[in-house]
């Protein structure tokens, strides 16, 4: 009975190639590994500057808000001056009081209401300016580290994929390599056989 015995060096060659494809499954792996810690730290830190944009955004909010209580808190204690100036002019007429003094309550009751009511009618835009617009615009730069954040997650997840596709690779070429050594082996040990 004859047994075909393979040559040493298409083994080998064999062997050769199996290590390169090894080595090469490796690098790859490694690659993907970094490919990959590069996005995790990425989708961290965009999330990192969207929880930032979003304080950012609140702060701004309440800010406007503020501003504007205040203008509102102003305007209602002009036209509370304005209110007694404006009874010290009914009380000065009704009692007879005296004309340039009634005349001064009566400009003072005056520019104080135009004030008060100026005060109240810039209170809304002011805090829509200072606040609402501010806040919007942090909204906007946290929706975009969001998206930058999920991008790098997607890349994180195909790092992650070819990482496990060099492995299953890698395996393969471990399992072909292991079938050729051992088909040295037997062709080692048949040759030792027939000495």
């Amino acid at each position: 009975m004859t047994q075909v015995i393979p040559s040493a060096g298409s083994a080998s060659f064999a062997g050769e190639l199996a290590v390169l494809l090894i080595e090469k499954e490796s690098t790859q792996a490694e690659f993907a590994e970094q490919q990959r810690d590069v996005a995790r730290e990425a989708f961290l830190n965009n999330a990192q500057h969207q929880v930032d944009a979003l304080h950012d955004a609140a702060t701004a909010t309440m800010t406007g808000a503020l501003v504007g209580a205040s203008l509102s808190i102003v305007g209602g204690a002009c036209q509370i001056g304005a209110a007694g100036f404006q009874y010290e002019v009914d009380a000065g007429k009704a009692y007879g009081g005296c004309a340039r003094e009634i005349a001064s309550n009566q400009l003072n009751a005056s520019i104080l209401a135009d004030l008060g009511q100026a005060s109240f009618k810039m209170s809304e835009p002011t805090r829509m300016l200072v606040g609402d617009s501010t806040a919007a615009r942090f909204q906007a730069e946290a929706k975009r580290h969001e998206t930058l954040a999920e991008q790098a997650r997607w890349q994180a997840s195909d790092a992650s994929s070819a990482i496990d596709k060099a492995d299953k690779r890698g395996d393969k070429v471990l399992d072909l390599l292991q079938s050729i050594q051992q088909s040295e082996n037997s062709s080692a040990n048949t040759i030792i056989g027939r000495i």
